[in-house]
């Protein structure tokens, strides 16, 4: 049984991963590059989260909680 949840925590951490290989970077200016996007997009979900956190409405935590998503999204985009 232990060695069943070790392989299945092993295969959960390898699919959030950020790293050269996981992420097909080649060199280290696009990984340095995709770790500035991640640090943007981890700034964006603390500040909205404090403002969801301040604001705990409905009609505020949706609308913040699409436009970081979306945000996110466009930021990590790799087509540009």
């Amino acid at each position: 049984m232990g060695r069943l949840i070790k392989i299945l925590k092993s295969c959960a951490l390898s699919q959030f991963r950020v790293g050269a290989h996981a992420n097909g970077l080649a060199n280290a200016k696009e990984l340095k590059k995709h770790r500035f996007k991640m640090d943007v997009v981890k700034n964006i979900w603390i500040g909205s989260g404090l403002v969801m956190i301040c604001i705990p409405y409905l009609y505020a935590v949706f609308p913040m909680m699409l436009l970081a998503t979306f945000l996110s999204f466009m930021i990590l985009d790799e087509t540009g």
